[in-house]
């Protein structure tokens, strides 16, 4: 693709952000197991947290303190500004975990076939900021949207929170797992199963921490 100055990275991001949901496998080819850590994405990825921030500006949440109900209260103490970059600093840590599982799983003999391989940490990384480039600013829009919505539909915020949450979760299972089969050329089933390994992992780290400071 090539970046080659800086007002070239919000067509680029658009063009990208318009191929992605569409033909994953097209819009990360051109990084496959490359080792290298791409200048493209990382701006991409920047792209991505500033489009997120004029979202939030755009949607312009209204103020919740007037309306009591546990699921609104919730949210509340969530401070959108802070959504793009925790978005993309859990996806990178998230993903580096998941690296090091496939790693350790073809540490094993019996893994050692033709289908079974993972590149290097850097592709891993290249793969969560091409996912993170279009998901960090559609998850940022569907949260901001439900906190605008919220009062306008008070009998129905539990409805508007599955569905958005629902759209955020969808895109994750779905789109991760391919970014990462596609960027280190392995199949979908392999990159599933070290996504799934790692989400058992990283749920049983904060089932296991927020029970002990609870306790504590």
């Amino acid at each position: 693709m090539g970046i080659n100055d800086w007002l070239d990275i919000l067509p680029k991001w658009l063009g990208f952000a318009l191929e992605f949901p569409v033909n994953p496998f097209g819009a990360l080819g051109p990084y496959a197991e490359t080792s290298i850590v791409s200048r493209d994405l990382v701006l991409l990825a920047a792209a991505g947290i500033a489009v997120s921030y004029l979202l939030i500006v755009i949607t312009a949440p209204p103020s919740l303190a007037a309306d009591g109900s546990p699921l609104v209260q919730f949210f509340r103490k969530i401070d959108p500004k802070l959504l793009p970059p925790i978005l993309i600093l859990v996806l990178i840590v998230f993903s580096v975990g998941l690296h090091l599982l496939a790693r350790f799983y073809l540490a094993f003999p019996s893994a050692n076939d033709s289908s079974a391989k993972w590149g290097a940490v850097q592709d891993t990384v290249n793969a969560t900021l091409g996912f993170g480039s279009v998901f960090i600013p559609f998850a940022t829009l569907l949260f901001s949207l439900m906190m605008r919505l919220f009062p306008i539909s008070t009998k129905k915020q539990y409805t508007l929170f599955l569905v958005g949450t629902s759209l955020i979760a969808a895109s994750f299972l779905i789109y991760l797992p391919v970014s990462l089969a596609t960027v280190h050329a392995t199949s979908l089933y392999q990159a599933f199963g070290a996504f799934c390994g790692a989400g058992v992992i990283a749920y049983a780290i904060f089932h296991f921490t927020y029970k002990w400071t609870r306790d504590a």
